[in-house]
């Protein structure tokens, strides 16, 4: 990826929301919630519309943990006498941006050089799972300031600023509770920016106090929220309810294939890259410090959308899995060899109209459809990237003498 100053990276950034906007479906804020059969938000709506206090109906203690994002938005509709609904489409928006903007600057001070690293930041921006939808329906919050908070701990590591790390953690926890599942490899990467600057003692305290950071803010927003939580809502039980539901009388193999199939389909399109580009890769470039903990943070989400099973996570398993790909992005541009290529406007073209067909979703792009629609084009996708890739091969340059 060529390397932009501030504003070039700010305008690309504008540009790239733009188009999200542009094509994605227009409904009311509580049309969107129903559309979408987002219910949660129902939840989320009675901490933000109860500031200045906090609710007195208990809501479910997950939710109930992740009141920091709406009671700022009941704050901000108080403050500036808005409808809830702006006040959450603006706030949303502004996540959302950091996330494009700071994700292409983490693959700028990674790979500043490599060109590949275009088509995967814009697969991952554009995915139907990562953005789009919490710009259909902005009381999906909680989502956006967690991606947004891992961003910037990927992006602390590739400027190496422990600073930035920390404020990641905070946003990413404040925003999901499973930053705790993002602790190991959260643990990895930090170590991985301490190795080559700091002593072996001051590395344990620097990880030691990240450790307690974590705990700290985890078990400290859980506590703001017990006044309001419904502690039985969801048990210790329901986050393992995979295991005890494959040996209940409602097991199905439909149900098992379904399960994975929305688990990994927002992850298919880098599975071909990997594929499509296999002789590149040296799989020995993952045993890194940096690139283990990418690998954890990437697992740990997709953990959160697998363990609870298809009865309690059916039809959220792609957001939670989409959640860590730019982790997943960076591991992989890492394991890739030097790939140079020449742009030309076949690939410009093919580039293009794959996105176009990646980025769809039959509920909440411009031309709702059906649900096989979806899985159409995401299939003609995966064709045109598979075809993307050999062209991309056969444009490679020489390596210079």
């Amino acid at each position: 990826m060529m390397t932009f100053n501030a504003k070039i990276t700010f305008t690309i950034s504008i540009l790239i929301i733009s188009f999200l906007l542009l094509t994605t479906l227009n409904l009311s804020f509580f049309e969107s919630i129903d559309w979408v059969q987002a219910n949660d938000v129902y939840s989320y709506l009675k901490i933000s519309l109860s500031y200045p206090q906090f609710p007195h109906e208990q809501i479910a203690s997950h939710f109930a943990y992740r009141f920091v994002p709406h009671y700022f938005v009941g704050f901000l509709a108080s403050f500036f006498s808005i409808e809830i609904g702006t006040s959450y489409s603006i706030v949303n928006f502004i996540f959302s941006f950091g996330i494009i903007y700071f994700s292409i600057r983490t693959i700028q001070a990674f790979h500043p050089k490599s060109k590949i690293s275009v088509l995967f930041v814009l697969i991952f921006l554009v995915s139907p799972f990562v953005l789009r939808l919490n710009l259909f329906s902005p009381g999906l919050l909680a989502d956006t300031v967690h991606i947004f908070g891992l961003v910037l701990c990927l992006y602390a590591v590739g400027i190496k600023k422990i600073p930035w790390l920390l404020v990641g953690i905070f946003f990413a926890a404040i925003g999901k509770q499973f930053i705790i599942l993002e602790l190991p490899g959260l643990l990895f990467l930090m170590s991985s920016i301490l190795k080559d600057n700091q002593s072996k003692l001051e590395a344990i305290l620097w990880v030691g106090l990240l450790i307690v950071y974590t705990v700290f803010l985890y078990f400290g927003l859980n506590y703001l929220g017990k006044s309001f939580a419904d502690p039985i809502a969801i048990g210790f039980r329901t986050f393992f309810s995979f295991f005890f539901w494959v040996f209940s009388a409602g097991f199905s193999y439909r149900l098992l294939f379904e399960h994975f199939f929305r688990l990994l389909l927002p992850v298919f399109p880098f599975i071909i890259l990997f594929f499509g580009l296999r002789n590149l890769f040296q799989i020995k470039r993952m045993i890194t410090l940096k690139n283990i903990g990418f690998l954890f943070v990437f697992l740990a989400p997709l953990a959160y959308g697998f363990l609870p099973g298809p009865e309690v996570q059916m039809g959220n398993q792609s957001r939670y899995s989409s959640v860590g790909l730019l982790a997943l992005v960076l591991l992989l541009l890492d394991m890739i060899s030097d790939f140079d290529f020449s742009w030309d406007y076949r690939i410009i073209l093919l580039s293009i109209f794959y996105l176009l067909m990646h980025t769809y979703h039959h509920k909440y792009t411009i031309f709702d459809s059906v649900q096989i629609v979806t899985l159409s084009t995401q299939l003609v996708s995966y064709v045109i990237l598979y075809f993307l890739l050999h062209l991309m091969k056969d444009n490679k340059k020489p390596k210079s003498i």
